[in-house]
């Protein structure tokens, strides 16, 4: 009889360095015998990851699951193995062995203004302020008449999570466009998945040029889906306030209450962490940086597993001949979260420039969202590059990626700058999957003294102060003296035994002994 493993990666349409890991450790358990269930908000299809993260998964089923609690217990309940993967999401494990991926801990509250927040307010609050996710984006973002509004693609989909099933809510939601008439009502459709519609009515406004929609419905699971269907793409077409409640009125002060907390309540932060976080057996963790807050914050052991990268080297070989005058770093453009701080290389190579460094170039890549805040972003490194050798590379396929990486010499890296590192350690780079593939393309690094960054180099043996730098000018220095060697092949990379730490081989063997 073939064991049974659920893999629960949310963000597996993200395809992002987490999903690298969740991918690899489905192949791995389909390898070894088991039958194997990837839950996610999204399927993505296998094609699409073969092509994407190089890892086969053909023979996973998929199990889609849009923040719920519930359905994520059914399914793992009696399975011989649950392993949770998903960024701040603590649903309990009910199978017979449970690991949890921790990628970064959130803290533990303690005291008794956090217990009432947290295990008070907030789960009161959650009855009436149901979080709103977005499975299928909208295009973009904007302000429309102090309203936050979505530009609707061919297909937008969001999920309302944390639902009492048999209950009845009240879904309300405008949509807006120049000029509205009763045929707007047959450009933009939509599809209700999770619960039963008991009545519904469409108000035309013409005055505020929107279709206002209040559906009463009665959900049959903790969360539902409300997929938007828009006919007519040549129409700019917005989604504007989608909110979900249990009253059948709309309180003025309700909007500040979902600013204030939604978040809060979407990430399920409210709830008792200890408690849900003591139902696995196992924590992995990706680097010693993390472990570290692990135990700081939950006062939990947890086994250090670096992530599979996919070396170049091992599909190409390294020319250092054909290396030009590159200084290269790879990753997204946004200010949220462990943002990679491309301003503070582009101030500092224009120093540089400025400085009289001359017949070199800096590349920055990575991808870039849609999101109000990271445009904001985009748009201000490119006026402060202006006029400079600083080129940009947005949403390029991983074969653009590896081009730069193989033709660059020295790989750049700031994420974490000018965080307070022991008041905001989630604002680090919590591990360094880049980094690492720079290497393995033969670049020589310089990196930031934060987060698992300086971890990558000192387990390489490399010396800290050629490879780290703590603020612009050390990184300016530190560039300058590899640049000014003769033979930029000084430290001898390509000589590094990066598979030893980081390669698939040893994720599998660690892996497997957690299993």
């Amino acid at each position: 009889m073939l064991k049974t493993a659920v893999i629960y990666d949310k963000w597996l349409d993200s395809l992002g360095g987490g999903e690298v890991v969740a991918c690899s450790m489905v192949r791995i358990l389909l390898d070894n015998g088991y039958e194997v269930t990837l839950a996610c908000r999204k399927i993505v299809p296998i094609n699409i990851i073969k092509q994407k993260l190089n890892i086969d998964i053909t023979g996973v089923k998929f199990f889609e699951v849009w923040n719920d609690e519930d359905e994520i217990q059914k399914l793992t309940t009696g399975k011989d193995m649950f392993i949770n993967i998903s960024f701040m999401d603590y649903s309990v494990g009910k199978a017979k062995r449970n690991i949890y991926y921790a990628h970064f801990p959130t803290p533990i509250s303690i005291g008794p203004l956090s217990f009432f927040k947290n295990e008070i307010i907030l789960p009161k609050l959650a009855k009436y302020l149901n979080p709103v996710e977005f499975i299928d984006p909208p295009i973009s973002q904007s302000i429309h008449d102090n309203h936050l509004a979505y530009l609707l693609g061919s297909e937008t989909s969001l999920s309302f999570s944390y639902l009492k099933p048999n209950s009845q809510y009240t879904l309300r939601f405008f949509v807006f466009h120049e000029p509205i008439s009763k045929s707007s009502m047959e450009k933009v459709t939509f599809n209700l998945f999770g619960a039963t519609i008991q009545n519904q009515s469409i108000i035309l406004d013409h005055r505020h040029n929107v279709l206002r929609y209040q559906l009463t419905l009665i959900p049959n699971k903790s969360s539902i889906k409300l997929k938007l269907i828009n006919k007519n793409n040549l129409n700019k077409i917005f989604l504007i306030e989608p909110n979900l409640s249990r009253l059948s009125f709309k309180l003025p002060f309700i909007g500040t209450l979902e600013r204030l907390f939604s978040s809060k309540i979407r990430s399920g932060a409210y709830s008792n962490i200890k408690a849900r976080i003591d139902t696995y057996d196992t924590i992995i963790v990706h680097s010693e940086f993390v472990k570290h807050w692990v135990k700081i914050y939950w006062n939990k052991d947890s086994v250090v597993i670096y992530p599979p990268v996919d070396l170049i080297s091992d599909h190409h070989s390294i020319d250092y001949s054909k290396k030009k005058n590159i200084i290269c770093s790879v990753g997204r453009f946004f200010t949220l979260g462990h943002g990679k701080r491309q301003d503070i290389m582009i101030e500092t190579f224009k120093k540089m420039c400025d400085q009289g460094l001359t017949g070199w170039k800096l590349v920055l890549a990575g991808g870039l969202g849609t999101e109000p805040s990271s445009l904001i972003y985009f748009d201000r490194l490119q006026k402060m590059a202006k006029g400079y050798p600083i080129q940009f590379l947005i949403n390029k396929p991983k074969e653009d990626i590896e081009k730069l990486y193989l033709n660059s010499k020295i790989y750049w890296h700031a994420a974490g700058f000018g965080v307070n590192q022991s008041k905001y350690p989630i604002k680090l780079e919590h591990f360094g999957i880049t980094p690492v593939e720079a290497m393995s393309a033969g670049c020589i690094p310089i990196v930031f003294k934060g987060g698992g960054l300086p971890e990558i180099v000192s387990t390489l043996n490399l010396l800290p102060q050629q490879h780290i730098f703590t603020n612009t000018t050390q990184l300016a220095a530190n560039t300058l003296k590899v640049i000014n060697k003769s033979n930029i092949k000084i430290y001898q990379l390509k000589k590094l035994n990066l598979k030893k730490f980081f390669g698939h081989k040893v994720f599998l063997k660690k892996f497997l002994e957690q299993l």
